[in-house]
């Protein structure tokens, strides 16, 4: 998922394993436990994820835009 000069949001469901792997420059990624980075990555883990185990791998970057990942509610 590249967001690029502008809007992302990425919407989860905390209850499925997933591992969110997000690299930006020059943006800002806003995740679900508070979390912002503005350059640089940071990994994301739900809380459903367990080492190990089968997970849903998402690789997203943003670059001069901002991208939220959000819970499902």
């Amino acid at each position: 998922i590249n967001t690029v000069f502008g809007n992302g949001r990425i919407i989860i469901n905390e209850s499925i394993p997933a591992v969110i792997n997000v690299s930006s420059a020059f943006g800002s990624a806003h995740f679900p436990d508070g979390t912002m980075i503005s350059f640089g990555d940071h990994t994301y883990f739900t809380k459903a994820y367990k080492a190990g185990e089968p997970f849903i791998s998402v690789k997203a970057s943003v670059v001069f835009g901002q991208l939220n990942i959000d819970e499902a509610r």
